[in-house]
């Protein structure tokens, strides 16, 4: 709705306030949804700081470009990162294990 309003008035920099208006708007559910739920915001902030770099990928040149993927490598040694990544995958697992119709599909009985 932002940018609807502010692009006709003020072009291109209309988006950067439709941005920022929904950077606000972020904030606000992040507030509201606190509220109802506990988590930690803190726990996601080392895999956000790891997977920002890799978005730069294909805007570096090919040698440097490996530059890019050490803060995942060095986020995804960390022991707290480690059982983070462990958990996740057991939970796959298991949810792989219990979907319907699974078994099926592989060609087992």
């Amino acid at each position: 709705l932002v940018a609807l309003l502010a692009v006709p008035t003020f072009g291109l920099e209309g988006f950067g306030l439709a941005y920022v208006a929904s950077a606000v708007a972020l904030l606000i559910v992040h507030f509201a949804a606190r509220r109802v739920l506990f988590y930690r915001i803190g726990g996601v902030l080392p895999w956000l700081d790891a997977f920002g770099p890799p978005l730069f990928f294909p805007a570096v040149r090919a040698p440097e470009r490996l530059v890019l993927l050490v803060p995942l490598a060095l986020v995804g040694v960390l022991p707290a990162s480690s059982r983070q990544l462990a958990g996740y995958a057991a939970e796959a697992w298991i949810a792989a294990a219990h979907r319907p119709g699974l078994r099926g599909a592989r060609g087992g009985g």
